[in-house]
């Protein structure tokens, strides 16, 4: 939401790091539930890529622009930086399909989620070693 009203390359970076920790979070629980996270951790890592190559175009910008003079004739400025602000539009219109997806449910009502299948997967893990165990003493 931020990233989206200020269209600020700050916003968009802390949008970046957000998703990442968001994929870390759900690399880490991947395990728990494999063919619904592996959607789930492609589209964090998706988005991620999307918002850092959204990034390195501003930084790209800004580099040049504050050394205008060494980088060429400035209408040709003028067309680099029009070629960065379109590509950047599109990333943004990426991103924020995918993060409307991705970011669909409130934090909350995830982290319930996430929570309920981890509880459902230890509870699966313990019984499967109950009776490992059981097996194991049997024979």
């Amino acid at each position: 939401a931020t990233a989206r009203g200020s269209g600020g390359t700050e916003a968009f970076h802390d949008w970046r790091k957000h998703v990442k920790y968001h994929g870390y979070h759900a690399r880490l629980l991947a395990p728990v539930w494999p063919e619904v996270l592996r959607a789930h951790c492609e589209a964090a890592e998706r988005l991620g890529d999307l918002l850092g190559d959204h990034h390195d175009l501003a930084v790209l910008h800004e580099t040049v622009a504050a050394d205008a003079a060494d980088f060429g004739h400035r209408a040709k400025l003028g067309e680099l930086y029009a070629l960065i602000g379109e590509r950047q539009a599109a990333q943004e219109a990426e991103a924020f399909a995918l993060g409307a997806r991705l970011l669909a449910e409130k934090p909350r009502a995830l982290e319930r989620r996430w929570e309920a299948c981890w509880n459902a997967w230890h509870a699966e893990h313990a019984a499967r070693t109950r009776r490992q165990t059981a097996t194991a003493s049997s024979a």
